[in-house]
């Protein structure tokens, strides 16, 4: 049994700096009344004095979220704006726990803190997340089901309004399922997966030694087919080298020494002389390029001096003639040195046409270098000992090859592999049998469970005086039928769906209490005020105070409605006073 015993505010919303202790743990129920007594608003449920922040601070100390859609920074109180502490009390399974949060406190390095104590003892995990999901686990609850069963708000999204599947928020079908303790599957399929992982890691271990292995031959035939190439190779090297050997020295054992030395010096002297006209060439050009470029800039000029203008300006030039004069000689000069450079360059280019000619032809009866010619005697011994050593020689590659070639490698084996990946296939699809929404094995559990909720719904709506059926088929859908017509829960009045959100929150709570443990508490915020009439208000009261008799129940209700007013065991009037909220009384 989960029984929750004190709950504790300090500076959260509108309560003060001042604990404020609500106790949880007090069987019948109550009515929660509020007076605002600077608008001297009393009467049943004054709006706007704290009442709902009793059942946010609730929530918000189990689950580091409110019920109301309020950031976490703003349900510290907007006066003091610092200092928020909640404190939740509870018991399960003969263990005492208790949640701190306390969030903007200079007390607390970080600012934002939670701390979980089990019977005394400190036992918050090393982050808020975890500390989180620890405490969930020791609930038992997910967010969404303590919402719609522990504590009960009319301004919540009734369950019927939710979508039946959604991939982002609360849905029909996965609070079906937490409701109807599928967690036994997800905690299987957990262990599962941890086993799962437990052979995967197996598979990569080994995927990794036959990824070595095949690593090992892959370099093994690449080192012997490099060995085999160098060993080609060397072969190759070598007969290339004495081919070429004895081919050089068949050359030198016939040539001509003195014959070659005379073609030596010839060739020395026609390249001196081909040099010498190829530098004369170069300057000849560059003298007519210059030579050349004076004339056609005279004759230029002269054009313009006849015309009696400037040259340069093509202005008026009255001393024309003399400039002509002048112009007309300096024509006659450059002409004349361009003629002789012309024949100067068809005289040198003469010889060095003759002489390229000779340099070639000397250059064709050469057969072995100057520096041979020098030591061609020489040249031969060491070319013929080199011809005999290299036939003589052992190819220095063979022993490596060989050496190679006795490696004995280990057999590569992958049934072992394969029979890992065909275990981590049948657990992938137990895992789907476990996990997947349509999954067989979920729908029989799912199966079993509902007669029991839709016998609880429909005694519930039979109490609170709705003549419709609704019922929750094996698609985990929700049918609404009256004299058997199919309706929407859109179809319904106001009044008929207030009615199906009270039956299906107490039918929801006697599930879990079935299947789970119990709750000793219930919270409804002015769920008896949508939408129902008195003769509602009359059959939900009675059937509220009859449960939390039946079932020694701590319910707490919030309520504008006078109907109600004496209906209930006790009376807890909450008061707001300059913009801060107390417990004033219980009666």
């Amino acid at each position: 049994m989960i029984q929750f015993k004190l709950l504790t505010i300090k500076n959260f919303l509108s309560f003060g700096a001042d604990p404020t202790e609500i106790p949880l743990d007090q069987p019948g129920t109550t009515l929660i009344l509020g007076e605002d007594l600077d608008n001297t608003a009393n009467g049943i449920g004054a709006n706007g004095v704290g009442k709902t922040v009793i059942i946010n601070a609730l929530t918000y100390g189990v689950y580091d979220k409110a019920v109301s859609n309020i950031s976490k920074d703003n349900l510290v109180n907007n006066i003091n704006k610092r200092h928020m502490e909640v404190t939740v009390e509870f018991s399960k399974d003969g263990n005492d726990y208790r949640i701190h949060r306390v969030r903007k406190s200079k007390n607390y390095a970080a600012g934002n803190y939670v701390e979980l104590y089990e019977n005394e003892q400190d036992i918050t995990p090393d982050s808020v997340v975890n500390t989180n999901k620890l405490i969930e686990q020791i609930i038992g609850l997910p967010y969404e089901l303590f919402v719609r069963i522990v504590v009960f708000s009319a301004t919540h999204i009734p369950f019927l309004d939710l979508p039946i599947r959604s991939q982002t928020g609360p849905n029909q079908t996965d609070i079906i399922e937490e409701l109807f303790d599928l967690k036994t599957l997800s905690e299987k399929s957990s262990v599962l997966t941890e086993q799962r992982k437990e052979i995967e890691t197996e598979i990569k271990m080994e995927m990794a030694r036959v990824s070595i292995l095949e690593d090992e031959r892959e370099r093994h035939n690449i080192q012997l087919v490099n060995a085999k190439q160098r060993v080609l190779t060397w072969e190759d090297t070598t007969e290339t080298e004495i081919y070429r050997l004895r081919e050089k020295l068949d050359q030198l054992k016939q040539v001509n020494v003195e014959e070659q030395r005379k073609y030596h010096d010839t060739l020395a002297k026609v390249t001196l002389t081909v040099d010498k006209a190829e530098s004369s060439q170069r300057e000849l050009t560059k003298d007519l390029k210059s030579e050349t470029a004076t004339l056609k800039q005279s004759e230029k000029e002269l054009k313009h001096l006849v015309d009696e203008k400037c040259p340069y300006c093509l202005q008026q030039f009255a001393d024309a003639s003399k400039k002509i004069t002048k112009t007309k000689k300096l024509i006659k000069t450059t002409s004349t040195k361009v003629d002789k450079l012309e024949q100067k360059m068809l005289d040198n280019g003469v010889v060095l046409d003759n002489s390229r000619k000779e340099q070639k032809d000397v250059k064709s009866k050469i057969t072995v270098s100057k520096n041979e010619l020098d030591e061609i005697n020489t040249t031969v011994s060491v070319h013929e000992l080199r011809v005999v050593e290299l036939e003589t020689m052992t190819n220095p590659h063979l022993e490596p090859l060989d050496e190679l070639e006795e490696v004995e490698l280990e057999d590569i084996n992958y049934d072992n592999i394969n029979t890992l990946k065909e275990r981590v296939d049948h657990m992938k699809f137990l895992y789907k049998l476990l996990t997947k929404k349509d999954s067989f094995v979920r729908k029989v559990l799912l199966n079993k469970n509902l007669p029991f909720l839709n016998q609880r719904l429909s005694k519930y709506l039979s109490t609170l005086g709705l003549n419709h059926q609704v019922e929750f088929t094996h698609e985990m859908t929700a049918s609404i039928t009256q004299f058997g017509r199919e309706l929407d829960f859109g179809n319904l009045s106001n009044g008929q769906r207030a009615r199906v959100n009270i039956a299906l929150s107490f039918a929801f709570r006697d599930v879990l209490q079935n299947l789970h443990s119990q709750v000793n508490i219930c919270m409804l915020d002015e769920v008896l005020d949508v939408g129902l009439d008195s003769p509602g208000i009359s059959a939900a009261a009675r059937m509220l105070k009859r449960k939390a008799r039946d079932e020694n129940l701590s319910l707490y209700i919030i309520s504008h409605r006078d109907e109600i007013d004496s209906a209930f065991d006790r009376v807890m009037t909450v008061q707001m006073h300059d913009g801060f909220t107390q417990i004033a009384e219980e009666t």
